[in-house]
Protein backbone atom coordinates (compact mmCIF):
# COMPACT_ATOMS: atom_id res chain seq x y z
CA UNK A 1 0.00 0.00 0.00
CA UNK A 2 3.03 1.93 0.62
CA UNK A 3 4.33 1.83 -2.59
CA UNK A 4 1.18 2.02 -4.16
CA UNK A 5 0.90 6.02 -2.57
CA UNK A 6 4.37 6.70 -2.99
CA UNK A 7 3.82 5.99 -7.07
CA UNK A 8 0.32 7.83 -6.58
CA UNK A 9 2.11 10.86 -5.63
CA UNK A 10 4.96 10.59 -8.29
CA UNK A 11 2.45 10.58 -11.48
CA UNK A 12 0.45 13.30 -9.69
CA UNK A 13 3.44 15.50 -9.33
CA UNK A 14 4.33 14.51 -13.10
CA UNK A 15 1.04 15.10 -14.41
CA UNK A 16 0.84 18.90 -12.48
CA UNK A 17 4.00 19.23 -14.46
CA UNK A 18 2.61 18.41 -17.98
CA UNK A 19 -0.38 20.11 -17.06
CA UNK A 20 1.87 23.66 -16.26
CA UNK A 21 3.66 23.19 -18.88
CA UNK A 22 1.00 23.07 -21.74
CA UNK A 23 -1.62 25.07 -19.98
CA UNK A 24 0.38 28.29 -19.35
CA UNK A 25 1.49 29.00 -22.86
CA UNK A 26 -2.10 29.23 -23.55
CA UNK A 27 -4.60 30.57 -21.12
CA UNK A 28 -2.33 33.54 -18.97
CA UNK A 29 -2.26 36.67 -20.68
CA UNK A 30 1.29 38.39 -20.66
CA UNK A 31 1.05 41.47 -19.14
CA UNK A 32 4.13 44.40 -17.31
CA UNK A 33 5.67 42.57 -14.22
CA UNK A 34 7.73 43.61 -11.48
CA UNK A 35 10.18 41.01 -10.71
CA UNK A 36 11.10 42.88 -7.24
CA UNK A 37 7.92 41.52 -6.12
CA UNK A 38 7.93 38.12 -8.13
CA UNK A 39 10.79 37.51 -6.39
CA UNK A 40 9.67 38.63 -3.25
CA UNK A 41 6.50 36.79 -3.07
CA UNK A 42 8.40 33.32 -4.13
CA UNK A 43 10.51 34.04 -1.18
CA UNK A 44 7.81 34.30 1.11
CA UNK A 45 6.77 30.86 -0.76
CA UNK A 46 9.92 28.69 0.17
CA UNK A 47 11.11 30.98 2.76
CA UNK A 48 10.34 28.34 5.96
CA UNK A 49 11.27 25.48 3.98
CA UNK A 50 14.79 26.59 3.48
CA UNK A 51 15.07 28.07 6.88
CA UNK A 52 13.79 24.49 8.48
CA UNK A 53 17.16 23.58 6.54
CA UNK A 54 19.47 26.53 8.01
CA UNK A 55 20.04 27.69 4.74
CA UNK A 56 20.85 31.75 3.88
CA UNK A 57 18.42 33.33 1.74
CA UNK A 58 19.42 36.42 0.03
CA UNK A 59 17.83 38.92 -1.72
CA UNK A 60 19.25 42.29 -2.44
CA UNK A 61 17.15 44.40 -4.27
CA UNK A 62 18.25 47.53 -5.72
CA UNK A 63 16.17 49.26 -8.40
CA UNK A 64 13.09 48.16 -10.23
CA UNK A 65 12.69 46.31 -12.45
CA UNK A 66 9.65 45.36 -15.18
CA UNK A 67 9.64 42.77 -17.82
CA UNK A 68 6.94 41.99 -20.09
CA UNK A 69 5.58 38.06 -19.11
CA UNK A 70 3.40 36.28 -17.12
CA UNK A 71 4.37 36.57 -13.12
CA UNK A 72 3.02 33.05 -12.21
CA UNK A 73 5.66 31.28 -14.57
CA UNK A 74 8.51 33.67 -13.81
CA UNK A 75 7.76 33.10 -10.22
CA UNK A 76 7.86 29.34 -11.05
CA UNK A 77 10.85 29.12 -12.64
CA UNK A 78 12.69 30.83 -9.04
CA UNK A 79 11.08 28.32 -6.96
CA UNK A 80 12.23 25.98 -8.94
CA UNK A 81 15.90 27.01 -8.76
CA UNK A 82 15.36 28.17 -5.24
CA UNK A 83 14.13 24.46 -4.08
CA UNK A 84 16.60 22.44 -6.22
CA UNK A 85 19.36 24.81 -4.63
CA UNK A 86 18.06 23.98 -1.17
CA UNK A 87 18.16 20.12 -1.99
CA UNK A 88 21.26 20.09 -2.74
CA UNK A 89 22.79 21.71 -0.37
CA UNK A 90 21.31 20.92 2.43
CA UNK A 91 23.47 19.64 5.19
CA UNK A 92 26.56 21.32 3.82
CA UNK A 93 28.53 23.31 5.87
CA UNK A 94 27.31 26.95 6.04
CA UNK A 95 24.51 26.61 3.20
CA UNK A 96 22.85 29.85 1.23
CA UNK A 97 21.46 31.01 -2.13
CA UNK A 98 21.46 34.57 -2.89
CA UNK A 99 19.52 35.57 -5.79
CA UNK A 100 20.67 38.78 -7.58
CA UNK A 101 19.71 41.17 -10.79
CA UNK A 102 21.82 43.05 -13.13
CA UNK A 103 20.79 44.74 -16.56
CA UNK A 104 23.02 43.36 -19.71
CA UNK A 105 21.93 45.44 -23.10
CA UNK A 106 18.59 44.69 -23.53
CA UNK A 107 17.89 42.22 -20.74
CA UNK A 108 17.63 41.50 -17.03
CA UNK A 109 19.65 38.43 -15.72
CA UNK A 110 18.15 36.84 -12.73
CA UNK A 111 20.94 34.47 -10.61
CA UNK A 112 20.22 32.35 -8.45
CA UNK A 113 23.55 30.78 -6.73
CA UNK A 114 23.99 28.36 -4.25
CA UNK A 115 26.77 27.75 -2.07
CA UNK A 116 27.44 24.32 -3.59
CA UNK A 117 30.67 23.62 -5.69
CA UNK A 118 28.82 23.42 -9.43
CA UNK A 119 27.38 20.62 -11.64
CA UNK A 120 29.56 18.19 -13.12
CA UNK A 121 29.99 18.06 -16.96
CA UNK A 122 28.01 14.65 -17.29
CA UNK A 123 24.77 15.72 -15.68
CA UNK A 124 25.42 19.53 -17.08
CA UNK A 125 24.60 18.18 -20.34
CA UNK A 126 21.60 16.37 -19.54
CA UNK A 127 19.62 18.55 -17.16
CA UNK A 128 17.52 20.02 -19.20
CA UNK A 129 16.23 16.96 -20.92
CA UNK A 130 12.34 16.48 -19.48
CA UNK A 131 12.18 13.77 -17.06
CA UNK A 132 15.99 13.98 -16.16
CA UNK A 133 16.93 14.04 -12.24
CA UNK A 134 19.38 13.21 -9.98
CA UNK A 135 17.64 12.99 -7.07
CA UNK A 136 16.30 9.94 -5.24
CA UNK A 137 13.08 8.41 -6.67
CA UNK A 138 9.85 10.00 -5.59
CA UNK A 139 11.86 13.39 -4.91
CA UNK A 140 11.54 14.75 -8.53
CA UNK A 141 9.78 14.54 -11.62
CA UNK A 142 13.16 15.67 -13.63
CA UNK A 143 10.45 18.14 -15.51
CA UNK A 144 11.60 21.20 -13.59
CA UNK A 145 14.55 22.35 -15.51
CA UNK A 146 12.92 21.57 -18.82
CA UNK A 147 10.07 23.45 -17.87
CA UNK A 148 11.85 26.44 -16.74
CA UNK A 149 13.84 26.50 -19.91
CA UNK A 150 10.38 26.38 -22.33
CA UNK A 151 8.75 29.46 -19.96
CA UNK A 152 12.15 31.94 -20.49
CA UNK A 153 11.91 31.43 -24.72
CA UNK A 154 8.35 31.83 -24.38
CA UNK A 155 9.44 34.92 -22.68
CA UNK A 156 11.46 35.40 -25.17
CA UNK A 157 14.61 35.41 -23.07
CA UNK A 158 17.10 32.56 -21.96
CA UNK A 159 17.76 30.38 -19.61
CA UNK A 160 21.55 28.59 -18.20
CA UNK A 161 23.59 27.03 -16.08
CA UNK A 162 26.95 28.85 -15.64
CA UNK A 163 29.60 27.27 -15.39
CA UNK A 164 31.92 29.60 -14.99
CA UNK A 165 30.98 30.46 -11.80
CA UNK A 166 32.68 29.04 -8.43
CA UNK A 167 29.38 28.14 -7.15
CA UNK A 168 26.14 26.21 -8.63
CA UNK A 169 24.58 29.28 -10.36
CA UNK A 170 21.39 29.54 -13.11
CA UNK A 171 20.96 32.47 -15.20
CA UNK A 172 17.80 33.28 -15.70
CA UNK A 173 17.13 36.35 -18.83
CA UNK A 174 14.15 38.56 -19.99
CA UNK A 175 13.50 41.40 -21.93
CA UNK A 176 13.42 44.63 -19.85
CA UNK A 177 9.93 46.18 -20.34
CA UNK A 178 9.64 48.93 -22.53
CA UNK A 179 6.64 51.20 -22.32
CA UNK A 180 5.92 51.04 -25.76
CA UNK A 181 6.38 47.50 -25.99
CA UNK A 182 4.11 44.65 -26.16
CA UNK A 183 5.93 41.92 -26.90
Amino acid sequence: LDKIMRMTERSTKIIKGLRVFSRDAINDAMEKVELNRVIEDTLELCKSRVQTKHIRLAWEVVGEYFTWGKAVQISQVVLNLINNASDAIEGSEDPWIKIQIKQNDKMWEISVTDSGPGIPQAIAEKMMQPFFTTKAPGKGTGLGLSISHTILQNHKGQFWYDQNNGNTSFILSLPIYLSNSTT
